[in-house]
């Protein structure tokens, strides 16, 4: 049971931070309004704590994380995964959102940080590199260290679905944490789901809305091809990659 505590700490320290952060950003005098910048800030707290503790025991996070280079060719092959991946996401989601009221929390969310360039950012860029490395750097480890890896691997997609708000992202984080835990196991480099969910986000908050607009029309054609592409696109970045020993 050590191994589910340590992840539960590092779930729950961070969550801490940010009760406390939103609690001291909604003084009169502060006023921080924006969640997207109110969890990034969150983050650095979070991770500056982590390192202080890693440091008195000799490793650091970017270690305990695996910050590796990664090849040309699995970079690449990553962008154009999660390109497709977020559209198909996006796609579908636009087919069903009206079938999931509490979808417009994360729709507000999506639309506040599209109000300043700081918060675009955040949701773009800071918060998916935090989030793999919380997510895949140090829970996914601490499970997998512990548990066989199709356990750790649907616990840690698990974990980060429900640390998502509505019943609809949840479905869609899900699979994406199981697809950011693969690619992490292939490359063994938290290098490769961040570069994935960077593309993710960028492609969802800001390519999707304007692309959706042409296609509509033949929606259920663009799915079909989007995920085909993307499989093969993945089954490649499996054949590129340097760790495709690792068994279930």
């Amino acid at each position: 049971m050590e191994h589910y505590k340590n992840v539960l700490k590092y779930y729950f320290e961070h969550f801490s931070i940010f009760i406390i952060l939103t609690a001291i950003c909604s003084i009169k005098y502060i006023n921080i309004t924006n969640t997207a910048l109110v969890v990034s800030l969150s983050y650095i707290v979070f991770f500056s704590i982590c390192e202080f503790k890693f440091k008195r025991n000799g490793t650091s996070l970017i270690h305990l994380a695996k910050f590796k280079k990664i090849s040309i060719q699995e970079l690449l092959l990553i962008i154009l995964s999660f390109i497709l991946f977020s559209l198909v996401s996006g796609f579908i989601v636009n087919l069903v959102v009206h079938n999931f009221k509490d979808y417009n929390i994360t729709s507000n969310f999506i639309n506040e940080s599209l109000s300043t360039y700081l918060s675009l950012i955040c949701i773009t860029v800071f918060m998916p590199i935090s989030e793999e490395i919380l997510m895949r750097g140090l829970i996914f480890n601490e499970l997998k260290s512990n548990l066989n890896l199709s356990k750790s691997l649907i616990i840690q997609a698990m974990i980060f679905a429900l640390s998502h708000g509505s019943i609809l992202q949840i479905i869609y984080t899900f699979t994406g944490g199981i697809v950011y835990g693969l690619i992490y196991l292939w490359t063994d480099s938290i290098i490769a789901p961040i570069i994935a969910h960077i593309t993710f986000n960028i492609t969802g908050t800001i390519i999707l809305s304007m692309l959706f607009l042409y296609i509509k029309e033949h929606i259920y054609v663009y799915i079909f091809l989007g995920t085909l592409l993307m499989l093969i696109s993945m089954s490649f970045l499996y054949k590129f990659s340097k760790c495709k020993k690792t068994t279930f």
